[in-house]
């Protein structure tokens, strides 16, 4: 296995009071299972959205495939182990019309899908599907379909409760025109009560996870007319009947923004993540709200490019984390990545991680030290797009290698990352790493918002140990990213006064 060895040794003035540096390590804890990837897929554009984990441990992962000698797409559930290997798969559902499923979630005995199916060839319907567990398969127990106007519909959040299901979408009263739409149903799939809020010829819709607290549904959208320049939108409604209670709107000035995803932490504070383009570049936001939409606090995370995203997942009151795609950094057309915030709102740690196509990240899942990406990938697999399931380890964000799929966490606390800090003497930065194979190497620096402050190291090199100069920095929070080829170490650095 490819090891890289990355050391920091930094030397400031006399004139400067005492730092501190602090390298987090990519380090793992013995006997812990490993980390891996997997794709699905045939000879087409296939992808996937939804995981979520059951509470034994297994995953249950959703994917829209093209099987060959069909020409419709279909959900499929994968059941995998914590090991990555595939348990079952379900036969195709449905019947002969093109299916999408964008979000799964699991309440024992159940497996619950949400997404659209095209019930006309034309017509996108709103889908729901029910499946019960029954020894190693999946039972489908019902199925809802929901039409608004002959348009559009689609589910992108599923809540269940222990008498009741909500739904949340969006849907199309007319062409060009889209609302957020929000439904309750019995656990039999039958319809309880239905409500569409917009504001007309408007980009509105429920495009992310939902959340409910036993009064309110809170959902995050985009707000503003078509086309235009508009502005993210957090909205609270009814749990008994579906009516609006309030709403806020956030944004930057030109720029059209929009919430992809929300979360509710076990402290009941709202997070909410999603891009704000301007210009031909796009960051992408984290806003904290309380439950009654005050704003709290939003941070930036972003390159000169591209970055998008909606997956977001709270893992109790303490730690965020944020998962999306960029152009920015990476190895190739885009990358995935993955942001660590503290709950109030530090940015703990980051990774990226991607082969040289495009692959992306659609929601993502936490089950006990570990999280779950989901999403789609051009850099491996087959010729096409391919449905992308990743196990991350949640402590240390170690990615598994991209050179690897199914394997086992390398040991990297004494062979990857090791840290020496020297009384200070002069004010100039140093950095030593070594290499065990030639590559291409970068050595960069970022602020807290992703922002590059500088690259210390970009050329090809040989095998071996190097020490070299670094950048002058001042009192603050960076961090330092190694590139050796497609392998990539972040290591955070904090200079306190």
């Amino acid at each position: 296995m490819t090891a890289i060895i990355l050391k920091l040794t930094l030397w400031v003035t006399k004139y400067l009071p005492i730092f501190s540096l602090i390298l987090l390590a990519l380090n793992t804890g013995s006997g812990q299972t490993g980390v891996w990837y997997l794709m699905r897929g045939y000879d087409s554009d296939d992808e996937s959205w939804g995981v979520a984990v059951d509470t034994v441990g297994y995953i249950y992962w959703a994917t829209t495939e093209q099987p060959p000698g069909s020409s419709w797409h279909k959900i499929f559930i994968y059941k995998i182990d914590a090991e990555g290997h595939e348990v079952w798969r379900s036969s195709a559902t449905g019947s002969d019309n093109n299916e999408m499923g964008f979000i799964t979630v699991v309440k024992e005995p159940f497996v619950y899908v949400g997404g659209r199916i095209d019930s006309s060839g034309q017509n996108q319907n709103l889908l729901v599907r029910a499946f019960r567990m029954v020894a190693d398969s999946l039972i489908q127990e019902w199925e809802y379909r929901w039409d608004l106007a002959g348009f559009y519909e689609e589910v992108d959040g599923i809540c269940v409760r222990d008498s009741a299901l909500y739904i949340s979408g969006w849907a199309s009263p007319q062409r060009l025109n889209q609302d957020i739409v929000i439904q309750q149903l019995d656990l039999n799939g039958r319809l309880g009560w239905s409500r569409v809020w917009g504001i007309g010829t408007g980009l509105e819709g429920a495009n992310g996870h939902m959340a409910v607290d036993g009064q309110s549904i809170y959902i995050a959208s985009h707000y503003g007319p078509l086309g235009r320049q508009g502005n993210a939108l957090l909205i609270a409604f009814d749990q008994d009947n579906g009516t609006h209670r309030w709403s806020v709107t956030w944004g930057r000035p030109d720029s059209d923004d929009a919430f992809f995803g929300l979360e509710m932490s076990a402290d009941s504070f709202l997070y909410v993540v999603g891009p704000s383009p301007m210009g031909g570049q796009s960051d992408i936001y984290l806003v904290k709200y309380t439950r009654s939409g005050t704003e709290l606090w939003e941070r930036r995370w972003g390159g000169p490019q591209y970055e998008t995203g909606r997956a977001i997942a709270v893992d109790g009151d303490s730690i965020i984390y944020v998962a999306g795609y960029t152009t920015s950094y990476g190895a190739g057309l885009a990358d995935i990545f993955l942001l660590k915030y503290s709950s109030d709102g530090t940015l703990l740690d980051f990774r990226v991680w991607g082969g040289p196509g495009d692959d992306q990240v659609h929601d993502l899942t936490i089950a006990g030290d570990y999280l779950f990406l989901t999403g789609a990938t051009r850099s491996f697999g087959a010729d096409r797009l391919d449905a992308l399931l990743i196990k991350v380890n949640k402590r240390t964000l170690l990615f598994p290698d991209t050179i690897q799929g199914i394997g086992t966490e390398q040991n990297h606390f004494d062979q990857f990352y090791k840290l020496t800090a020297t009384s200070p003497v002069f004010r100039t930065a140093q950095i030593s790493f070594s290499i065990p194979k030639p590559a291409a190497v970068t050595v960069e620096v970022f602020n807290q918002e992703g922002r590059k402050i500088g690259t210390v190291v970009k050329k090809f090199l040989g095998a071996g140990s190097y020490t070299v100069r670094g950048l002058d920095l001042r009192p603050g929070v960076y961090f330092l990213k190694l590139k050796a080829g497609l392998i990539c170490r972040v290591a955070k650095i904090v200079f306190q006064r």
